[in-house]
């Protein structure tokens, strides 16, 4: 009789339980490049360039010492130093960082690596960000990056919209 509560208990809990739904985060399309707004540390939101090549999440020290004025960013989040290959294959040497926590829409990612560059550069939204979100894809038709939760590290920062029933 313990088996078949067991049983019962694990099809409820089946029925009941649903995927995460995708959300569509708005993309705008400046001089080529797709960019995401960003919400960094619960304290700024700001447009990220799309960049599914780039490792990590890339800032320049501009930004970087803005930021750290504002409180987004905190001078424990700094890690030392890093070799970069860019993408014409020359080397630059950044500071790592830490990012404690990167939003987009309602999904949350923690601890994502970046980097702080020196000179003028786009905000970079790289690898370090993505692998943390589950599947992210873009529809260039609507202008719109899906994201559909499914790693660990991802949490709510919003209550999301009721799922709604699906037929398979």
């Amino acid at each position: 009789s313990n088996v078949l509560v067991a049983i019962l208990l694990c099809l409820s809990l089946a029925a009941f339980s649903r995927p995460a739904a995708a959300e569509d985060i708005p993309l705008r399309n400046v001089d080529g490049f797709y960019k995401a707004p960003v919400r960094l540390n619960n304290v700024v939101t700001l447009d990220f360039a799309l960049d599914t090549g780039a490792a990590d999440v890339s800032m320049s020290d501009d930004v970087v010492t803005a930021l750290m004025r504002s409180g987004a960013i905190a001078p424990g989040d700094l890690r030392g130093s890093r070799t970069y290959m860019l993408a014409d294959g020359s080397k630059i040497q950044c500071r790592a960082l830490v990012i404690r926590t990167m939003a987009v829409g309602s999904n949350q990612a923690s601890d994502v690596e970046g980097s702080t560059c020196p000179g003028k550069a786009l905000l970079l939204l790289g690898q370090s960000f993505f692998k943390k979100l589950g599947s992210v894809s873009i529809d260039f038709q609507k202008n719109v990056m899906i994201v559909k939760p499914g790693a660990v590290e991802v949490a709510a920062v919003a209550p999301p919209p009721a799922a709604a029933a699906s037929s398979a």
